[in-house]
C-alpha cells in the first residue's frame, strides 16, 4: 500500500488530539478539529487494534499533540485536535511531511479498511459561556464520560442563542451548581450552525443523577431560560460519550 492510502487514512481519518485542559477553563478561544468515525459492522476489534498500533507509531516518531478518544455506542468514535488557530492545521501537515514517501505503516490498511465513513468539523471554544464551580464535585482525571448537548440555532439566531446561554451561566452560579460545563461553537462542518454544551462527568449515570438534582435546585430560573431559548432552535440532541483512554496518546 503506497503513500496515497497512507495520507488519506492517517492524515484525514485518524488525526485527533484533546488535552484534559480543553474541557477546563480557557481564557482565549481555541479552535478544535473534530474527527468522527463510523466503523463497519463487525470491524470494531480490527479498527481499535489499528488505532493502538497507530498511537504507538506516533509515539515512536514524536507526534506533538495529545490524543484522547471517545466512543458513542458500538462502532462510533470521536477524536479531537486542539489546533488553537487555523495555522495549527499547517503544523499537522508539516509533521506528516517527512513520512510522505515510501510505503505506509502496516496499521494503515486495516485502519482504512475498517471505516464505513468519517467526517471532520471545526469548533471554537467560547470561554465566556463556560461554567466551572469553585469546588467541582470530581477531578477531570477520574472522569469516564462526557455528556454532549447539541443546540442547532435557526438561521440568523446565533447571537440570540449565545446571549441566552450567558444567562444560563449566571443561573448556575447563583444556585451554586457543582457541575461544570464547556461550550463550543461550530465554525466549519455540516448541519450547522451548532453550539454544543459539554459536561465532563464521573460516569454517564452520575451525570443524569446530578443533572436531576441541579435542575431541581435551579427550578423556574432554569426553566424560564429553556422556554426563552426554544423559539431560536431548530432542534437539539443529547449524546453520551465514553472516554477511551486506552486509545489515547499523551506525548
Amino acid at each position: 500500500m503506497k503513500l496515497k492510502i497512507f495520507t488519506i487514512s492517517v492524515a484525514s481519518l485518524f488525526i485527533g488530539g484533546l488535552a484534559p485542559s480543553v474541557y477546563g477553563q480557557q481564557n482565549q478561544p481555541q479552535l478544535m478539529e473534530i474527527l468522527e468515525v463510523q466503523v463497519k459492522p463487525e470491524f470494531t476489534a480490527q479498527y481499535e487494534a489499528a488505532v493502538k498500533e497507530g498511537v504507538a507509531w506516533r509515539k515512536e516518531n514524536g507526534f506533538p499533540f495529545a490524543v484522547n478518544a471517545f466512543q458513542l455506542g458500538q462502532g462510533f468514535y470521536r477524536f479531537i485536535t486542539r489546533i488553537g488557530t487555523w495555522s495549527g492545521r499547517d503544523q499537522l501537515n508539516q509533521w506528516f511531511a517527512p513520512f510522505m514517501s515510501g510505503d505506509a505503516p502496516a496499521f494503515v490498511e486495516p485502519l482504512f479498511g475498517s471505516i464505513d465513513n468519517a467526517s471532520v468539523s471545526y469548533q471554537m471554544t467560547r470561554p465566556n459561556l463556560y461554567y466551572y464551580p469553585d469546588n467541582p464535585s470530581f477531578e477531570f482525571s477520574s472522569a469516564t464520560a462526557v455528556h454532549e448537548l447539541r443546540l442547532y440555532p435557526k438561521s440568523g439566531t446565533n447571537r440570540q442563542v449565545r446571549e441566552i446561554l450567558e444567562k444560563f451561566v449566571e443561573v448556575y452560579a447563583d444556585h451554586g451548581i457543582q457541575s461544570g460545563k464547556s461550550v463550543w461553537q461550530q465554525v466549519a462542518g455540516t448541519d450547522g450552525p451548532v453550539i454544543t454544551n459539554y459536561f465532563v462527568t464521573a460516569s454517564t449515570e452520575a451525570f443524569y443523577a446530578n443533572r436531576a438534582s441541579d435542575l431541581q435546585e435551579m427550578g423556574s430560573d432554569f426553566q424560564d431560560l429553556v422556554e426563552e431559548l426554544a423559539p431560536f432552535l431548530r432542534k437539539s440532541e443529547n449524546l453520551d460519550w465514553t472516554i477511551r483512554r486506552d486509545l489515547g496518546l499523551q506525548p
